[in-house]
């Protein structure tokens, strides 16, 4: 028998017989597919895929079946363009594949992109209207009909500034709730006719609070429509009374303003705030909160030493716990010997013939202060 054959020779093995058919598809696929070249409408143009040269114009690639024209996509079926960051973001071939071993670089953040010059900046403090885009000063266009310097709250775009922005002093006028002539309820200048500027906002809650309405709203008003409208009603003596008068900076400079003018001035201010910053010229009167006020804390008691000849000193007193630890302050600092005291009753809570009866019995040197116009016009009438 002859020596047998190899087996390769005698029978093509699998990926023998399968060459031919493989080699043809392959060639088919390139006949369709354009050759990579110059004319290709790659990224290396500096083209996204799919996108269209600027002219409009069809470009012509060679290919192995021939020269044929390439259509750019339609908007339809066109992939979204990455953008050009991202695009940048690592080095790309003809085809737009990641080559193997590309590193990836750090992208841009948002600031980067933006540059130094168009980076958010830290918003300016409230009330610093020289920082900010926009200054809070009121202007004469701001006024509206009938009310000559008064700005409301009506359109949101001219908002009066809030009652922090006064407190900061970047505006020269005051939230007024209302301004209006009656005759002086406490005090020892009870009964003196009297034009009272009650202003708007106060930052402490009293149990006993009779003017909660003085809390919000009133009207930014400049210092010169103050003194105009206080004018107008013909007083010598002015009271400012709250909400809290001192919350606001304008307060002071108007203060001053009145004493120039010749007008007896009067502050009644809850006491939690420096009194020093007024007029020596002015009268303050210093409403000291007891326990039953449920502001005792609140107390600054730093103005007990500030206080000038001509300012007075209150207790308003719900109860017989009140009223022991007033006397108790007051011998404490000696007041009596200073300052005029004023003790006063809750109206309807506390009975002033109780009140007046404690003050014979332990023989203090202060005055039973009662709310006159309480009595006169009843305790729910306002604006009197």
């Amino acid at each position: 028998m002859g020596q047998p054959s190899d087996r390769a020779d005698q029978a093509p093995g699998r990926d023998s017989r399968r060459a031919p058919c493989r080699d043809r598809r392959r060639a088919e696929r390139q006949a369709d597919r354009p050759a990579l070249g110059s004319g290709r409408l790659s990224r290396r143009d500096g083209l996204g895929r799919g996108e269209r040269p600027a002219n409009g114009a069809l470009r012509r690639v060679p290919a192995r079946g021939g020269a044929r024209a390439v259509p750019p996509r339609s908007g339809r079926d066109r992939p979204p363009a990455a953008p050009a960051h991202r695009r940048a973001a690592v080095a790309r071939d003809g085809r737009g594949r990641r080559p193997r071993g590309a590193v990836l670089q750090r992208r841009e953040t948002a600031a980067e992109r933006l540059g130094p010059d168009r980076r958010r900046r830290p918003a300016p403090a409230l009330g610093d209207s020289e920082e900010r885009g926009r200054s809070d000063r009121p202007r004469a266009d701001r006024r509206p009909a009938g009310a000559p310097g008064a700005i409301r709250d009506a359109d949101r775009r001219d908002r009066a500034p809030s009652l922090r922005s006064l407190r900061l002093g970047s505006v020269p006028a005051l939230r007024v709730k209302e301004i209006y002539r009656s005759i002086q309820g406490e005090s020892t200048r009870e009964g003196w006719p009297c034009v009272f500027v009650r202003t708007s906002g106060c930052d402490i809650r009293c149990s006993y609070c009779d003017e909660p309405q003085a809390f919000s709203g009133g009207d930014l008003l400049e210092i010169d429509v103050v003194l105009a409208r206080v004018a107008g009603l013909g007083t010598r003596m002015v009271e400012l009374t709250g909400g809290e008068p001192l919350l606001q900076k304008a307060v002071p400079e108007l203060v001053r303003q009145l004493c120039d003018a010749g007008y007896t001035v009067l502050i009644e201010t809850g006491g939690h705030h420096d009194i020093s910053v007024l007029d020596p010229r002015a009268h303050a009167i210093v409403d000291v909160k007891t326990p039953g006020s449920g502001m005792v804390a609140r107390n600054d008691l730093g103005n007990l030493t500030r206080l000038r000849a001509g300012d007075e000193l209150k207790f308003v007193l719900r109860d017989r716990a009140d009223y022991d630890w007033a006397v108790q302050l007051i011998r404490a600092h000696r007041l009596e010997n200073r300052v005029p005291v004023n003790l006063s009753p809750v109206h309807g809570v506390l009975d002033p013939r109780d009140l007046a009866g404690w003050i014979q019995e332990d023989g203090l040197w202060v005055r039973l202060n009662l709310q006159v116009h309480k009595y006169v016009w009843g305790a729910e009438t306002k604006g009197v």
